[in-house]
């Protein structure tokens, strides 16, 4: 299974011989038949198989609150801007921590997510906190669009929830008002 599609990647040696290849999501499978088309490869058929989550998530029941009280990044690459405004949210009464091998390396369950009103990350956390009901705020070094919903998902869920499609960047303290303002 190939993950992210960023210009160092390859294909692995032996993808002419595979059965097939599965990529995480349209974007790589584009990015593998970019590759291929250059490199002048006869790939097999690429098939898409995005990220999941385990039934444990998705049997968790979790509650909403009515204001932020909480909020995590989970990163192992956090931009300026994240940790700026988790600073900020911190000033502003709002429990905020940043796990990720840069800071906190911990094991990612339902119950570590479910102490928290919003989670920002990209990848398979996103399936992680949309199958409890959390709100998941879709940012990382890439950028990325803010809150997942009804109107952005199916083009971040292309993108494996990457935040590469908008590949939006905003300031430490933008980030925090749209953290804030955009949570109910």
């Amino acid at each position: 299974i190939l993950g992210v599609a960023t210009e160092h990647e390859g294909l692995p040696f032996f993808s002419e011989k595979a059965n097939g290849i599965l990529a995480v999501s349209e974007e790589v499978k584009n990015h593998l038949h970019q590759i291929a088309k250059i490199e002048n490869i006869n790939l097999p058929p690429i098939h898409v198989f995005p990220n999941y989550y385990t039934s444990e998530y998705g049997e968790y029941e979790y509650v909403t609150n009515d204001r932020i009280k909480s909020v995590c990044c989970i990163s192992n690459h956090p931009s300026k801007e994240e940790l700026e405004a988790m600073g900020l949210l911190e000033a502003n009464g709002i429990k905020a921590v940043v796990y990720g091998y840069q800071t906190r390396s911990v094991e990612i369950t339902p119950e570590l997510l479910s102490k928290h009103d919003v989670v920002i990350s990209i990848g398979r956390t996103a399936q992680e906190c949309m199958s409890m009901g959390i709100p998941y705020y879709c940012y990382d070094h890439f950028g990325g669009p803010g809150y997942i919903s009804l109107q952005n998902f199916e083009r971040n869920a292309a993108y494996n929830f990457s935040g590469r499609p908008e590949k939006t960047s905003l300031t430490g303290k933008e980030l925090y008002e749209d953290i804030v303002q955009g949570y109910e």
